[in-house]
């Protein structure tokens, strides 16, 4: 403890305790990096501390976090045990896909020592992780929470299975693995364009000439009129938006219809999407057109003057 100053206080947010320097027994210096799953914890806890200064901790505080701890390192194994079955009739080695061993209070990732803010990885992580990074992870294994983005794996994260075993899977664990990808897939092909995190507002506005709120309305307008129903290939959503992005871009049908993944050939691609164009924009006209005419709106001089894509199509303007 050389160069330290005499006195100090204790880093805990919730003690503040003023230390004498001068008195060891009387605290703990956690700068070093073997403190550093304690400094973690005081940090999860609203601590702030810079990691280039000394930092020290009374006693009391010492004796509480490493308590806190074991406490959750029991909570982590007996989890671990709880969740461990038997199963007589396991599947055989598989070749491409590896297992993340379990790692009862570290992180599968970065083998950081597991704290407050770690977290159980997500199904739908585990399944990115599967598919994105060939590696099976136990569904009660934790994580540092800094790994994820929401619910899925961060994209950006490296791992590296040559120090991984082939995985050895149970019939139950497969048939999980099995029906997640199903919903997985299902939920990813239902999924409309405006649900899709991916798709901010500036895109949509690029690509139909309208703001997110905007084809909102007109998806209400649209759902209220009870006049379109979903299909096989398209949602109502996407029929929206497929018909603004055919006025937007002015593409074929059929190239609109390899746009949006239509999965048919040249000539039914196009024939789809034109039906659901042609049901978009007389549901439009009908039921949301009229609502922005007239007093306190645009009159229909107002909107043949303005002589756009959009009012040719609904004015029916020459």
């Amino acid at each position: 403890l050389k160069n330290l100053p005499n006195r100090s206080t204790c880093v805990a947010k919730e003690c503040g305790k003023t230390l004498d320097l001068s008195k060891n027994a009387t605290f703990q210096n956690i700068s070093t990096a073997s403190y550093k799953w304690l400094r973690d914890r005081l940090v999860s806890a609203g601590s702030v501390f810079a990691d280039d200064e000394s930092a020290f901790l009374c006693k009391a505080c010492e004796a509480k976090y490493r308590m806190d701890q074991k406490d959750i390192d029991e909570q982590n194994v007996s989890m671990f045990k709880n969740s461990l079955s038997v199963v007589s009739n396991p599947i055989v080695r598989t070749k491409k896909c590896f297992q993340v061993p379990m790692q009862v209070n570290f992180c599968c990732f970065c083998q950081v020592h597991l704290s407050n803010s770690s977290v159980v990885i997500p199904s739908v992580a585990r399944l990115d992780l599967f598919v994105e990074h060939d590696a099976y992870v136990h569904p009660q294994q934790k994580g540092c929470f800094h790994h994820l983005k929401g619910t899925r794996l961060d994209p950006d994260i490296i791992t590296d299975t040559s120090q991984y075993e082939p995985a050895i899977l149970t019939s139950e664990e497969a048939a999980d693995l099995l029906f997640q990808l199903k919903n997985e897939i299902k939920s990813k092909r239902n999924r409309s364009l405006l649900d899709n995190p991916l798709m901010d507002n500036e895109d949509l506005k690029t690509w139909t000439g309208w703001e997110k709120s905007n084809l909102l309305a007109m998806q209400r307008t649209v759902l209220d009129s009870k006049a379109m129903r979903d299909s096989q290939h398209r949602t109502i959503s996407d029929a929206l938006i497929m018909f603004w992005v055919k006025l937007k871009t002015n593409l074929a049908y059929g190239q609109t219809g390899t746009l949006f993944n239509y999965d048919l050939s040249a000539e039914d691609r196009g024939k789809r999407v034109a039906e659901s164009c042609d049901a978009i924009m007389d549901v439009l006209r009908k039921y949301f057109v009229p609502n922005y005419l007239g007093f306190s709106h645009l009159t229909e001089r107002q909107a043949f003057a303005h002589d756009t894509t959009y009012s040719k199509i609904f004015l029916e303007m020459e």
